[in-house]
């Protein structure tokens, strides 16, 4: 037996059992109770809890079930859920994904050209305050301001971002990472205080790995902190010589607080995680289309990334939708824009409508502008 079927006869045997929770809530987009199929990690159940439910959720643990007790609970819908979400790689893609469900990637990554032009209005407000509130930038590898910088800026920000779901890199993790090349922590100044950093992972393309505001304080981001842990890496990479820097990684939900303060900048998808979760729609009930429309996400179909976009009519057009419509539309990176609606049947998907992508971001990583 060769090791590559080894390796695929052990990532299928993981891929049949899994732990299995029952989410319900009340979905916040129409105030109607919601339950949801889970089957997965804890990191990502937080996560979905809070994208479903603004995090108020009850949940009933079903333990760890093998592959045909779960194909059996959602052929049934023994547990009556409007929506089933199963974590996992592409062996879970073999076992569980049906002609109709979505395949949503963990991750997509994104990048800009510098030095940045802003073109929207919240990046052009960004800077504003940036100016007005006389922020400036230094460069710094004393490790008394990387432990000030771990212990202040990126571990409260992060915990106040994610939570429960939030995953921290190690203090001695960041510090080998320091060590190497010509890597380098950025901080944000106001007079004399740090308020804000960010770490530059130095490389071909260079790349904001950690970062965060002091003490995940409001006050700082009003002074346009945040938006100073973008543009002034850019300047200062500007400056070196480079042409493009890497945004780092963003949830697939285009609705997610990072992915929608990165569109400020007119980002652009370079790369997709081949892990995720599949997205099944058990049934059309109003908790279940005001979930979907409410939350568009990106999705793997036939080797290439594509938008999907929940609407009750193509006439849904009021101006934050055509505003997300158009965002989504003109997004470098995916090849296609799907609308669909859950209208009909009980179980009926129907695709309405697609719009070319501005470009195709395929499974390699490779982005190929649209001609």
């Amino acid at each position: 037996m060769t090791s590559r079927l080894r390796n695929l006869i052990k990532k299928l045997a993981r891929a049949a059992r899994s732990n299995v929770w029952i989410l319900d809530g009340i979905e916040p987009y129409t105030g109607k109770s919601l339950r949801i199929f889970f089957a997965g990690g804890n990191q990502l159940k937080v996560y979905i809890t809070q994208l479903a439910f603004s995090g108020v959720t009850n949940e009933t643990s079903l333990g760890k079930l093998y592959l045909w007790n779960i194909l059996y609970a959602l052929w049934r819908n023994t547990h009556d859920c409007a929506l089933a979400i199963i974590e996992g790689e592409q062996a879970h893609q073999f076992l569980y994904q049906h002609r109709g469900d979505y395949y949503v990637p963990s991750w997509i990554w994104s990048s800009v050209p510098i030095p940045l032009k802003p073109s929207s209005k919240g990046a052009k407000e960004d800077l504003r305050r940036i100016r007005k509130n006389g922020l400036t930038y230094q460069l710094s590898n004393d490790p008394g301001d990387l432990l000030d910088f771990y212990d202040n800026i990126y571990l409260p920000t992060i915990q106040a971002r994610h939570e429960n779901t939030a995953v921290f890199s190690s203090f001695d993790e960041i510090t080998d990472v320091m060590s190497k090349g010509d890597n380098c922590l950025l901080l944000v100044k106001h007079e004399e205080k740090t308020v804000a950093g960010v770490i530059i992972l130095m490389r071909d393309v260079p790349r904001l790995w950690l970062g965060g505001i002091r003490d995940s304080n409001d006050a700082y981001r009003r002074m346009g902190a945040v938006g100073a842990t973008y543009f002034f890496p850019a300047m200062y990479l500007s400056d070196q010589g480079y042409q493009q820097m890497d945004l780092g990684r963003s949830r697939s939900f285009f609705n997610d607080g990072v992915f929608r303060y990165k569109s400020k900048w007119d980002h652009r998808l370079f790369a997709f995680d081949k892990d995720g979760l599949i997205l099944k729609v058990l049934n059309t009930s109003d908790a279940a289309a005001g979930f979907l429309c409410s939350q568009p996400f990106a999705c793997i179909e036939q080797g290439e990334l594509n938008a999907a976009i929940f609407v009750d009519t193509l006439s849904d057009s009021s101006a934050e939708s055509q505003k997300e419509i158009d965002m989504l539309s003109n997004l470098d990176g995916l090849a296609a824009v799907n609308f669909y609606s859950l209208k009909g049947q009980q179980g009926e998907i129907r695709k309405l409508k697609t719009v070319a992508g501005k470009s195709s971001l395929k499974e390699d990583g490779e982005s190929v502008l649209a001609s």
